[in-house]
């Protein structure tokens, strides 16, 4: 071990030869002290597809959706059984081409608090091939990485251009030529569906404004944001399409001065990459939207009627869910105990996987009132979604 670790060259000579370890590439930005990391995604994916019965797994679940699909063509069980990829330029050429989808996200890496919290957060893109059955595409280790940048570097335009520049190669060189897999005969093909992340990460990426709290602030459709509590039944909202989009850009680019047309403020550093467009390549945040937001509210809801109408009180719920036992695909999910104090402030604690585990047992733990609940009919609605 000592001989394996005694310098950096002999322990990576070391990973080529046993792990067939593919090193990084350099992307250098402005500044000499900036640099950014880039790992090219053909190496992953062979490496990836080269493990035993991963490509097997994948040929034979992308069978199984296909044959799902041509029994019942009213379903949707991926990207292309979906409108959009009607519209796919790849899809149509090589319509047995495999899907990957990319992913961006911050993290930090150190825990400061106060005016030093971003100082130390990178910026992460990942990708990960949807064919793979859920039962892999549900691990970690199914995710692989692309690049990752200091986020205070990709504040300018320029740095961001050749973040992603190198990546938008590389990902239209897949799609183009495709991609051989060692000990296969075959070469395979793939297609750009989506990238997700949160609002703020996919409103970045996409070249909408970054602000939540004014002006046009959706990027799927024109809603200002002195409207956002107008009843839908009252108001209508124009979807985005491609073309306003196009032309928005067009107009930006020739105006020059960081002006905002309706939400736009920039062309997109993904603009080039093939499949993709701001309008309809950036998916809503589940997570954030669905699990913390919408689940989390209906539970409340449901909570206070139920001490509104004096069927448990806040003290008993609290009560309920100590009492309750979690099985053991739960247990890892369990979340927080409600405390009376966050009822009575209407605060639903915990993280969007606590809240959705909550969601779902919601029915089991409160067997004995639930039918009493007006919100029901909500809740129900929202289990059908």
């Amino acid at each position: 071990m000592i001989n394996v670790t005694k310098n950096e060259y002999n322990f990576l000579k070391l990973c080529k030869k046993h792990f067939c370890y593919d090193p990084a590439q350099e992307i250098k930005l402005d500044y000499p002290n900036q640099v950014a990391f880039y790992i090219p995604i053909q190496s992953s994916i062979q490496q990836l597809l080269s493990k035993p019965d991963v490509l097997n797994m994948l040929i034979k679940n992308y069978n199984e959706t296909v044959n799902r699909n041509a029994v019942d063509t009213d379903l949707m069980y991926d990207y292309r059984h979906g409108s959009q990829a009607e519209e796919n330029i790849i899809l149509r050429d090589k319509p047995d081409s495999l899907l990957f989808q990319l992913y961006i996200d911050e993290i930090g890496l150190t825990n400061p608090i106060g005016a030093k919290k971003d100082t130390q957060k990178i910026t992460m893109v990942y990708f990960q091939l949807e064919d793979l059955p859920n039962t892999v595409k549900s691990m970690l280790k199914s995710i692989g990485l692309i690049a990752m940048c200091n986020s205070n570097y990709l504040s300018t335009k320029s740095n961001k251009k050749k973040f992603f520049d190198p990546i938008v190669q590389d990902l239209n060189i897949l799609q183009t030529r495709g991609l051989s897999i060692p000990n296969s005969a075959s070469r395979l093909n793939f297609v750009f569906t989506v990238l997700t992340g949160d609002h703020l990460a996919s409103n970045d990426i996409g070249g909408f404004q970054k602000s939540f709290s004014n002006g046009y602030f959706c990027r799927h459709c024109y809603m200002n944001y002195d409207e956002r509590f107008t009843p839908l039944n009252e108001i209508s909202h124009a979807l985005r399409t491609t073309n306003e989009h196009d032309n928005l850009v067009k107009e930006l680019l020739t105006l020059n001065n960081h002006t905002v047309l309706r939400g736009v403020v920039d062309d997109s550093p993904l603009s080039k990459l093939i499949g993709f467009h701001p309008v309809i390549s950036l998916p809503n945040d589940i997570m954030h939207d669905i699990n913390e937001g919408l689940c989390g509210k209906v539970l409340l809801a449901m909570l206070r009627e139920t001490s509104t109408k004096r069927l448990l009180s806040y003290g008993e719920i609290e009560d309920r869910l100590i009492s309750f036992k979690y099985g053991f695909n739960d247990k890892e999910n369990k979340p927080p105990i409600l405390r009376k104090k966050h009822l009575a402030k209407g605060k639903l604690i915990g993280t969007a996987s606590q809240k959705m585990c909550l969601f779902t047992l919601f029915p089991i733990i409160f067997f004995d009132i639930i039918e009493q609940l007006d919100t029901r009919e909500v809740y129900i609605c929202l289990r059908e979604i």
